[in-house]
């Protein structure tokens, strides 16, 4: 299947060997918890445009999704 542009989402290149070494990364935070205070925020920004970080003070233990995938390939590289 060809990719489709999305609005909501930027589609961000990557080699495969820095697939399989943010994969690796990923798997080091295997037991991690899911961020549910960034999943308000995240919700309120859906529903209103409301953007409140103070409300997200970041837990380096815990990630919501798309903090997850960055960080993984930020570890690779």
């Amino acid at each position: 299947a060809r990719y489709r542009p999305s609005p909501l989402f930027d589609l961000i290149p990557a080699a495969p060997e820095q697939g399989y070494e943010a994969l690796n990364w990923a798997r080091t935070q295997i037991g991690a918890g899911y961020d549910k205070s960034d999943a308000v925020v995240i919700t309120l920004d859906w529903l209103f445009g409301l953007r409140w970080p103070f409300l997200s003070p970041h837990n380096p233990n815990e990630y919501s999704c798309g903090e997850f995938v960055t960080l993984a390939f930020r570890h690779a590289g």
